[in-house]
């Protein structure tokens, strides 16, 4: 009952995205909006600095806002610590951060270097277990513009850094569902793009958006979080 199309995207793979991919009906994102991104706006990066480890696709302009988010990781090879720095107006991702060596605070250090040069930007850090290493180490280095969360009221609360339960997650995710369908987000990595392209709606955990067994959704999290600044 599959499609002509559908059948030959899974037996007759045209790349390494393709045959990793999921089927359509499980994507949690529009996979030919995925395609077109990966087609006509993946390049490499006009500049790298720290060994690779930090990508410059577009150097910051005067008069021009940014936004960063950071997913934070053990270091030891596993997931990649990603630091996504956005364009608020273009919606495009400018420059990166991302390694699976990258301990917390050396991860900090980077990021920050990075974020100096747009003009130090609002910076949402997953306050995950190893995220609280790297918010400590963005404050002793004095970075002046942390995200913090809110209180009902609209007050800062005092917590630094952005924190993921499923109701934020929910809403993260389908924020830049929709963002994504709309062709509001540009992403220049093509590493990144290849991330979106295995997230599913897992079927055997109610829809739950997750990247599917032996694959990544860091960089799609550092996207989301930065659309949810912006």
């Amino acid at each position: 009952e599959m499609s002509a199309k559908l059948y030959m995207e899974q037996e007759y793979p045209n790349s390494e995205e393709e045959a990793l991919r999921p089927s359509r009906v499980m994507a949690a994102f529009d996979q030919d909006v995925l395609d077109l991104m990966l087609a006509n706006f993946t390049s490499d990066p006009v500049e790298t600095e720290e060994n690779g480890l930090v990508r410059i696709w577009q150097k910051a302009t005067p008069g021009r806002r940014y936004v960063a988010f950071s997913d934070t990781a053990h270091g030891t090879g596993g997931d990649n610590a990603v630091t996504c720095v956005m364009d608020v107006i273009s919606g495009m991702i400018v420059a990166d951060v991302k390694g699976n060596l990258l301990n917390p605070q050396e991860f900090a250090r980077i990021s920050v270097n990075l974020l100096h040069d747009y003009s130090d930007p609002l910076w949402g850090i997953e306050d995950n277990d190893w995220g609280i290493t790297t918010i400590r180490t963005a404050q002793e280095m004095r970075y002046r513009r942390l995200y913090e969360r809110k209180t009902p009221t609209g007050k800062d609360s005092g917590n630094i850094g952005w924190h993921t339960d499923e109701k934020s997650r929910y809403t993260l995710y389908g924020e830049l569902i929709e963002a994504i369908h709309k062709r509001l987000i540009t992403i220049p990595a093509r590493d990144g793009v290849a991330e979106f392209m295995t997230v599913i709606r897992n079927p055997q955990k109610a829809g739950r958006i997750e990247a599917l067994i032996g694959t990544h959704d860091d960089y799609p999290l550092a996207v989301g979080g930065c659309w949810q600044l912006r």
